[in-house]
């Protein structure tokens, strides 16, 4: 049987081995900008056109928005990876986009087995309406962990969104920049 690779989703067919919190308010849904479209009312229109994985408005990614979700404004959503067992240095990919004047701030945690997690990165704010790509170092570590992406809602329209995600060995400064 075939295996994916721990962190790795383009969430084209579904949300791979990630999992939503058992603690959510709310859960990210995955969507296209196309559905995106046919859910928002006018005057709430989204600001994503496309996917990154296919780079047309029928690919999916993992989206959440103040507007839509405005019973949990300043709540979070969470998504967790299954267990990572390699411990080496490795780097976290993922492309994120957050367009909105307060539309929150999305968080990326590792989990060490019997530790805390830690926050790893952060953003927040209007980053301008086009996809950014987070490239995460990830320290060597003495035991398995666990990865948490985080979106907080802001008080605002907006839209915060995740696709591609890639947990790459080694640092971040060796990963192609271009696709």
């Amino acid at each position: 049987m075939y295996k994916r690779q721990p962190a790795l989703c383009s969430f084209e067919s579904d949300l791979c081995n990630w999992t939503p919190n058992d603690n959510n308010s709310f859960n990210f849904l995955r969507i296209s900008a196309e559905q995106l479209r046919t859910i928002m009312t006018t005057n709430l229109s989204p600001d994503i056109n496309y996917d990154v994985t296919l780079n047309t408005k029928y690919g999916h990614f993992l989206w959440i928005g103040p507007e839509y979700y405005s019973n949990f404004k300043n709540k979070s959503s969470q998504i967790i990876s299954e267990t990572i067992f390699d411990r080496r240095e490795q780097c976290f990919s993922m492309y994120y986009f957050l367009y909105g004047a307060d539309v929150g701030s999305l968080n990326v945690y590792r989990k060490p087995s019997k530790f805390n997690k830690t926050l790893q990165f952060t953003q927040f704010g209007n980053q301008g309406q086009y996809w950014k790509r987070a490239l995460i170092k990830l320290p060597e570590v003495n035991s398995s962990y666990e990865l948490f992406i985080e979106g907080l809602l802001g008080t605002s329209k907006g839209d915060m969104a995740i696709d591609d995600t890639y947990l790459y060995h080694g640092d971040c400064s060796s990963i192609p920049t271009t696709p």
